[in-house]
């Protein structure tokens, strides 16, 4: 048999295994009429295929080993470029794959190489191949099989070279390590993050399925097979096209049907995943069935709860119904009724893991209040148990009364003054009060910010303790206005109590939300007043005035006086480390706070070696997957970068971006800043497209998050700015670094440090449109802020002079 009729036949055969039975016999008589010889040996595999029911899920590898004896495999042993075939490995969709080792006598690897044959697709399934390619090319991210070469034989065959994955299909795994629930939840979740990372490069998988996600030695999914991705931004399939490549018992009710797919085709898909891991049942069987049977079963009928499949399977923990409501949620037939992406379905499942209400649960008023009384470890939306905190701290502080008798009246008071108040709290989720809407977490807090005077009239003690805890809540959220609404009500409560201590914290708790709301001098007054008080109420020597230090010291950071900073720093760590207070994460903020100051001083050398002490504490009591963890290790990667260990610091970044996708969600604050230090290297790296996208990214979700007008936007939108100059697109430059210092002109002194690299970056811009008189005097502005307030000889200062001389040299040249 020659290689050519093999081609013919795999390609015929995958293309009749994919249609269903009744199906197969028109085109098996069409293709009788173009091709026969092919045709009589694709009835052979179909007929060897039938007694197999599992099919669908493995439409050609069954077939290949029962008459694999009698044809002869003409690609083992062929070599492409750098490798040799050794064996096929599965034969489906686009093409074969197989396993193959490198034969140059580099270095040894074995890798995967999937290979179509010109002489025997058509056009489209070229076009198909050559996109699959180029996809795969962008894809970088840990729980994706990375793609390492490709090419085309010498027979006109297209091929990829892509990382061989050792490991088994997510379902085999989880069934064969007895995964229980949360182990398995976790474990898809990095699913949802690499899909979640497709759809962000604008891709959508559409064969997400059981043997296309392999889990490896390590416990860790890779994602195989892009063999039907399609960019979102191409034509949409026709129907035909798409019910041909779809895996049925995976695809949406939309593939079935023939509409447009888009990235919520994927979250269903993911939805039977899920069903499938969970109760170790499929939510449908469909072999056999006609495609009308298909259609009614899967877009109307839907499938039973996975709670009561996963009863007659082997899975050993009973699912609860939350469970079955996410899982429903995912695989709703209507797509506009599915979660809205995969990181809402992953931000749920989130929700499941910490005890939090779920989106997907639809219940009465009592389902998301005992939700939320009955979370004790998370911090965010946990209103009740920061209540209750502060009321510990409240009666910690009360100790003065002098009575126990007044004590133990004042407790008794206090515990049903709050039980009322949280009685009323959660009474608005009632549906009666709510007329029906659902009350988020956010509108429980709104309603007992306003409620507490009326509530806690007679008890300011209670009110303050509860206002500081409410402000806290919203700060953790984001809402930073709120916060330090509820802050400086809390300071005035404290102040007519004569409570030093208690307003201390609060003091502390505003200072900190005035620095997120950019308004750093305030923040800076605020902070001072908290470190006065606490010297004069606790000594120089204590722990609370170790945090005021820490914290004034941020704030001046944060306005540019790194000499003021770094001081403040290392008086507060000394006293940490004289007090033993070293176990506190106070310790390590401290510690990163002093890298970062001797970062920007250019202090590259010491400044890793602090954060490399900051990293290793972090990871010894928080693990890798911690905020705290996280922060360390970008920000060790960015001085990496500064000294030019790019190889290094890169997959560091990819590290921190990958976790922070799959462990904190969209809206994450600081995942801003892991997209711009991605850029930032990209672009020292010379890979400008990948930069530009993540450089973008980084500023939409600033202004998402920070808001708009926020300090951090505007450096963020600098960074921005320099790649679009190095590109020659100055117009386009020019209105964004104008965005950028129209929002410092309005937020920061006019010596705050970044504004001398957006005066840099506009200079550049005004170059690069010939406005030199005007580019001139952006760079002297520039070197102006660097006088003020950057150490003498700083880069960013020589940078500033060296664009001086070379406006000042071009008009000069230009008057000749």
């Amino acid at each position: 048999m020659t290689p050519e009729l093999w081609q013919r036949i795999e390609a015929a055969f995958a293309q009749a295994l994919e249609l269903v039975p009744e199906q197969r016999p028109p085109y098996l008589d069409a293709l009788a009429v173009r091709d026969p010889e092919a045709a009589a040996q694709v009835r052979r595999l179909i007929a060897a295929d039938a007694a197999d029911d599992q099919r669908l899920r493995q439409p050609i590898g069954r077939a290949l080993e029962t008459f694999g004896e009698e044809l002869d495999d003409p690609w083992i042993d062929r070599r492409l470029g750098a490798y040799r075939i050794t064996r096929r490995i599965a034969t489906g969709g686009m093409g074969a794959v197989f396993l193959a080792e490198r034969v140059d006598a580099q270095f040894e690897q074995q890798v995967a190489i999937k290979l179509v044959g010109t002489q025997t697709l058509a056009a489209d399934a070229q076009a198909r191949f050559r996109a699959e390619r180029q996809i795969l090319a962008g894809m970088q991210h840990p729980f994706i099989a990375h793609l390492l070469d490709g090419g085309t034989t010498e027979d006109g065959a297209a091929y990829l070279v892509m990382e061989y994955v050792v490991g088994e299909p997510i379902d085999a795994y989880c069934t064969a390590h007895h995964l229980p629930v949360d182990a398995t939840l976790r474990l898809f979740k990095k699913v949802c993050a690499a899909v979640a990372y497709a759809h962000r490069n604008l891709v959508v998988h559409r064969d997400l399925k059981p043997g296309n996600i392999l889990v490896d030695a390590q416990g860790d999914p890779k994602l195989l097979d892009f063999g039907i991705a399609k960019l979102i931004s191409d034509t949409p399939d026709t129907a035909d096209q798409t019910v041909q490549r779809l895996t049925p018992d995976y695809a949406s009710p939309e593939q079935i049907l023939g509409e447009p797919v888009t990235t919520v085709s994927d979250v269903y898909a993911l939805g039977v995943l899920l069903y499938k891991l969970l109760s170790g049942q499929r939510p449908y069987e469909l072999a056999g069935l006609r495609p009308a049977e298909v259609e009614r079963l899967v877009v109307e009928t839907g499938p039973i709860r996975p709670s009561v499949a996963s009863r007659g399977s082997d899975a050993g923990e009973a699912l609860p119904a939350e469970l079955d409501a996410l899982v429903l949620k995912a695989m709703n037939p209507e797509p506009e009724q599915r979660y809205a992406s995969v990181l809402a379905l992953s931000e749920d499942i989130d929700r499941y893991l910490s005890g939090q209400p779920l989106q997907a649960r639809a219940g009465g008023w009592w389902y998301p209040a005992r939700k939320f009384l009955h979370r004790h470890t998370a911090a965010v939306g946990l209103a009740v148990t920061l209540f209750i905190g502060a009321l510990v701290a409240a009666g910690y502080h009360n100790k003065t009364l002098t009575a126990e008798r007044d004590e133990a009246r004042f407790e008794a008071s206090r515990a049903q003054a709050v039980t009322d108040f949280l009685i009323d709290l959660f009474r608005q989720a009632n549906p009666n009060e709510s007329q029906g809407e659902d009350i988020s977490a956010r509108e429980i807090l709104d309603t007992g910010a306003t409620q507490l005077d009326e509530h806690l009239s007679d008890q300011p003690r209670i009110r303050a303790e509860l206002r500081r805890s409410i402000g806290t809540v919203y700060a953790y959220l984001g809402l930073y206005q709120a916060a330090a609404t509820q802050f400086r009500d809390a300071v005035a409560l404290h102040e007519d109590l004569d409570d030093p201590a208690g307003l201390g914290r609060s003091l502390s708790g505003l200072g900190e939300a005035l620095l997120d709301l950019g308004q750093l001098d305030e923040a800076a007054l605020i902070h001072e007043r908290a470190l006065n008080l606490r010297r004069q109420t606790f000594g120089d020597v204590s722990i609370p005035v170790a945090y005021s230090l820490s914290e004034l010291g941020y704030v001046r950071f944060s306005a540019g006086d790194y000499v003021a900073s770094d001081a403040l720093g290392r008086e507060a760590l000394t006293i940490l480390e004289q007090s033993g207070a070293t176990d506190d994460d106070y310790y390590s903020n401290l510690l990163h706070s002093l890298a970062q100051s001797l970062q920007i001083q250019d202090r590259l050398t010491e400044a890793e070696q602090f954060f490399r002490r900051s990293l290793e504490w972090d990871l010894d009591h928080h693990g890798e997957r911690h905020t705290n963890s996280l922060t360390s290790l970008h920000d060790l990667a960015s001085v990496l970068v500064q000294l030019e260990r790019f190889v290094e610091a890169e997959p560091l970044f990819l590290k921190v971006a990958a976790i922070e996708t799959d462990m904190l969600g969209p809206d994450y604050p600081q995942h801003n800043l892991t997209l711009n230090s991605l850029g930032q290297l990209y672009q020292k790296m010379e890979r400008l497209d990948d930069a530009e996208r993540d450089l973008r990214d980084a500023v939409e979700h600033a202004r998402r998050v920070r808001g708009a007008e926020h300090p951090h936007t505007a450096y963020l939108i600098v960074g921005l700015v320099n790649l679009l100059n190095e590109r020659a697109r100055f117009d386009e430059a020019q209105s964004l670094v104008d965005e950028a210092l129209a929002i410092y002109a309005a937020t920061v002194p006019d010596d705050y440090p970044h504004l001398a690299t957006a005066r840099i970056a506009q200079a550049r811009t005004l170059i690069g449109l010939s406005r030199l008189p005007a580019a001139e005097t952006a760079a002297r502005q520039a070197l102006a802020v660097c006088a003020a307030a950057l150490p003498a000889g700083h880069w960013l200062a020589e940078r500033a002079q060296a664009l001086v001389d070379e406006t000042v040299a071009a008009q000069s040249a230009g008057a000749h």
